[in-house]
């Protein structure tokens, strides 16, 4: 007959704190280790002159009615802007329409079919989408003007906030624009 010898732990490590902070050394290492690799594809022909740039002071702060304004040094007394001195989203619509009234504006892709898989665990749900359909600068532009203009025959003005709940899509889109 085979003798048994009684359950008793097996104990790897007698001090876990000092195995907890060999471990956490080691992450850190190779955490350390990485990071300094990854940042080797950053560095340029010019060494580290970029790394100079970015710790120089690249904002400022002063305080105007009792609120404190930040600004990038570049640009003390103005925003900058990359759109020809255009400061509104629909002022932006207003140029693309003059210049490319045919190119795609807002798309859209309709909801062929909804692909229901059941695993065990959890249920998956695949969406099976047709090809964008796209509007032009002119037609947002359009529909625009026609909700804006129904907004305002509403008594909705700049003053008035409006509200959108809805899905993200291309309808959301304009209703913003409007």
């Amino acid at each position: 007959m085979p003798k048994f010898y009684p359950y008793q732990d097996i104990l790897l490590v007698d001090n876990l704190n000092l195995f907890e902070k060999i471990l956490t050394v080691i992450i850190k290492f190779v955490a350390y280790v990485l990071g300094y690799i990854c940042s080797i594809a950053g560095f340029t022909t010019e060494g580290l002159k970029i790394n100079r740039k970015a710790k120089r002071p690249q904002t400022y702060s002063y305080i105007e009615n009792g609120e404190t304004i930040y600004r990038r040094i570049e640009y003390p007394n103005e925003l900058p802007s990359l759109f020809k001195n255009m400061k509104t989203l629909n002022e932006i619509l207003i140029h693309l329409v003059k210049t490319k009234p045919d190119s795609n504006c807002i798309g859209e892709r309709k909801l062929i079919k909804e692909h229901i898989i059941e695993n065990s665990e959890k249920k998956i749900v695949k969406l099976e989408l047709g090809q964008f359909e796209w509007l032009t600068f002119a037609e947002v532009y359009e529909r625009v003007l026609i909700i804006s203009s129904f907004l305002r025959s509403n008594g909705v003005d700049k003053k008035n906030p409006v509200a959108i709940f809805a899905d993200t899509c291309q309808d959301w889109m304009i209703m913003a624009l409007a």
